[in-house]
């Protein structure tokens, strides 16, 4: 993955948790860090697995970590000053904005770094389901169908229930992974 986007190989660590997360901590592509829960490191197939590092190897390729953290200084030193709570929430909405975006933008740099669409699809799946799925699912998800889940969302209120999420709501993403 790392050799595809053009960056450092990244030094992995492996946090002893059950739970299905993965991270990066990286201030330049040259010496990044990347962690892998023991959960995802379990529950995901060796493909699977190679996605969950493209998407943070895309994290790490974007220098969303630098961005991310100097847009949250921005926001809790300005917060700090105003003390005004709907420029607040406002401006957090704003963080929130950007981070779905640099989401997206890290799938799709998973995807790069994929052997096959089938294990993208089915890390989205592990990780909307806590990684309880079973394969016989997940081979056969109906991805139509979960594009019409998000074109339901997106003609109702619910849609604005993503506005202080700071990751794309599950059909949100496998619908930008398949574009």
């Amino acid at each position: 993955c790392a050799h595809r986007l053009g960056i450092g190989i990244p030094n992995i660590y492996i946090k002893g948790t059950p739970e299905m997360n993965a991270y990066t901590y990286a201030s330049d592509d040259t010496s990044p860090l990347l962690v892998l829960y023991t959960g995802i490191v379990d529950r995901m197939t060796p493909g699977e697995l190679k996605v969950v590092i493209g998407h943070e190897c895309g994290h790490i390729h974007n220098q969303h970590l630098v961005y991310e953290t100097v847009i949250h200084k921005i926001l809790t030193g300005a917060t700090g000053l105003t003390g005004n709570i709907i420029f607040s929430a406002a401006n957090m909405s704003l963080m929130h904005f950007w981070t779905r975006a640099a989401e997206v933008t890290a799938d799709r740099a998973a995807i790069i770094c994929a052997d096959n669409f089938e294990d993208v699809i089915s890390v989205n799946a592990k990780l909307a389901s806590g990684g309880t799925l079973n394969t016989t699912y997940q081979k056969t998800m109906d991805v139509d169908a979960i594009y019409e889940q998000l074109l339901m969302t997106l003609d109702n209120p619910t849609r604005l229930l993503e506005i202080q999420r700071d990751h794309p709501a599950f059909a949100r993403r496998v619908f930008c992974s398949k574009e």
